[in-house]
């Protein structure tokens, strides 16, 4: 019999799932990720928003200008955001994030009963400007999170290092010769290792696409970097 409460969490599609252990009992709970995207879609009754298994081909870039246009016109609000929330969490300075790497993270919180909240945006009293990785990395020793975004425009990649108070320190913008889908990276010791893929931004729309042609890169930076002068590509 087990003698505390225990809790895990996991995610799937604009989903998590909890189970709580308390007295030898276990509970199951499932919860939609509140973000801005599920609650306009909740209102009109539908997807509204484009998905990534939408971009391919000219049908792809109908999709594209049909999203812009419809944000120009205001039929929907991407001012908060436009991501599913559905790829990872990690829990850092005491809040569980849930993430995807096309948006912001959603702070989740884990009531005593074990039910899941979504509390909404994260944007680290507004100096997150940018996507935010979905695997961020968190040092057991010191307590901080390093985190990344990428972009289609310049630049089209941002460092971050959010401190074990949760304090994100400055950008740091990292130059590189085109856009990239960097969907994770690793931490090493003072230093951080990038892999820039070569799913690659094809002649700068959304749409991504396999280019044989580039060689794998790796780009390390310090932790501390404070600019771009120390990233190396080896």
């Amino acid at each position: 019999m087990l003698d505390k409460t225990q809790i895990y969490v996991s995610i799937t599609c604009r989903m998590i799932h909890g189970l709580r252990i308390k007295d030898g009992k276990a509970s199951y709970v499932s919860r939609f990720v509140k973000t801005s995207r599920f609650k306009q879609e909740e209102y009109f009754n539908g997807s509204k928003f484009m998905k990534i298994g939408d971009l391919k081909g000219l049908f792809g870039l109908l999709m594209v200008n049909m999203q812009m246009l419809r944000a120009k016109l205001k039929i929907f609000d991407v001012s908060y955001g436009h991501g599913t929330a559905n790829t990872a969490l990690v829990y850092h300075h005491q809040k569980l994030l849930a993430l995807s790497e096309g948006d912001k993270p959603y702070a989740i919180k884990i009531l005593e009963d074990g039910d899941l909240q979504t509390l909404g945006m994260l944007d680290y009293d507004k100096r997150l400007g940018h996507n935010f990785t979905a695997h961020p990395k968190v040092d057991p020793f010191t307590g901080e999170m390093f985190t990344l975004g990428y972009s289609h425009t310049a630049p089209y990649v941002t460092y971050r290092v959010i401190s074990k108070d949760g304090f994100m320190q400055d950008p740091v913008p990292i130059t590189i010769s085109d856009p990239v889908l960097m969907h994770d990276f690793a931490i090493r010791e003072l230093f951080n290792i990038y892999g820039p893929s070569s799913e690659m931004v094809k002649n700068k729309t959304l749409i991504f696409s396999f280019d044989s042609t580039k060689k794998a890169r790796f780009g390390v930076l310090p932790w501390y970097a404070k600019d771009e002068k120390q990233y190396q590509m080896v």
